[in-house]
């Protein structure tokens, strides 16, 4: 109802997404490893997963409708098998995990990719498709376990140094694929549900209306410096919920 969207973790959500929603334009980020850290704070943990899946696949779909450079992308065969093959792992996962320990494993992979990506470390591998199974394998069990799979592609791609337009093609061509199976995946184990669903209807307004405030805001704002601010609000909100939810398990298990 309309009573419902205009709860305030609903308001709240709207608004995250309207501030963040520009930074999956920069190189290395991932709407959901922007988001999710903090939609933790306001909604529900296990149905956050679905709905960032929802809002980041409409995001890259019109990104790759946008770019001319589709028909001519590689498409990385080991990289999306080994994706596929993660993710029925990562669902068992979710279905494992409390939310305090879902909120410490989201906590955790934030600060580890955030950190990846500020230090723009280059890696060298000898076996490089063995390399693409192995690093789809881990992104395709985040993705379905915390929507924030696309991280470590983003790293591994960019750490191949191709061509941006390509690296960018099959970054988005790999996420939509991912997230997709991601979210059939999690309609058995009872995460992906009606209600999630149209909750994730009623945020792509705010998606997109975010979309065009950070078109509007890259004219004025330097990229590196709004990229160097997502890091800190990334790596921070990542820290307070690994910490948090740190301190959860240990009151759980009576250690404090």
């Amino acid at each position: 109802s309309l009573i419902q969207f205009l709860s305030l973790p609903i308001v709240a959500a709207s608004c995250i997404i309207v501030v963040l929603s520009p930074a999956p334009s920069l190189p290395g980020f991932g709407f959901a490893l922007v988001i999710v850290p903090l939609l933790l704070l306001v909604l529900d943990s296990k149905a956050i997963v679905p709905i960032s899946l929802i809002l980041g696949g409409v995001l890259n779909l019109l990104a790759l409708l946008g770019n001319g450079r589709l028909a001519a992308a590689r498409f990385n065969w080991p990289l999306n098998i080994g994706g596929l093959a993660g993710i029925p792992l990562g669902t068992l996962l979710l279905r494992a995990l409390d939310p305090v320990t879902l909120r410490l494993l989201v906590g955790v992979t934030g600060i580890v990719l955030g950190l990846g990506i500020a230090r723009g470390r280059i890696w060298h591998f000898r076996n490089l498709r063995w390399a693409s199974i192995g690093v789809g394998v881990l992104s395709g069990a985040l993705n379905s376990s915390t929507s924030m799979g696309g991280g470590p592609v983003a790293l591994f791609l960019a750490n191949q140094q191709p061509d941006k337009d390509g690296f960018r093609v099959q970054l988005l061509v790999y996420i939509l694929l991912a997230n997709a199976v991601a979210l059939i995946a999690l309609v058995p184990v009872g995460v992906f549900t009606p209600d999630v669903f149209w909750l994730s209807l009623g945020l792509v307004p705010a998606t997109l209306f975010g979309l065009v405030l950070g078109k509007w805001l890259f004219g004025r704002l330097s990229a590196e410096t709004f990229k160097l601010t997502v890091i800190g609000v990334v790596i921070a909100t990542s820290a307070v919920g690994a910490v948090t939810a740190a301190i959860g398990v240990l009151q759980a298990v009576g250690a404090i």
